[in-house]
């Protein structure tokens, strides 16, 4: 139940720091922290969704 709610977090947590990145733009390109927000946004966001792929496998549709 613990990892399911992390995992959930994680999703959510995951894409609000990519969505703040756009703000860090410099001359309309990324600078160091933009780059740096979307470099530390994708570790919740392959966390969160690592062990979603095998429960969508065995779901019958």
């Amino acid at each position: 139940m613990f990892v399911q709610r992390l995992q959930a977090a994680a999703l959510l947590l995951g894409p609000l720091i990519f969505a703040t990145s756009p703000f860090f733009w410099v001359d309309g390109h990324y600078g160091v922290t933009g780059g740096m927000l979307i470099a530390l946004a994708m570790a919740p966001w392959v966390y969160g969704r690592a062990w979603q792929r095998p429960a969508l496998a065995t779901t019958s549709t």
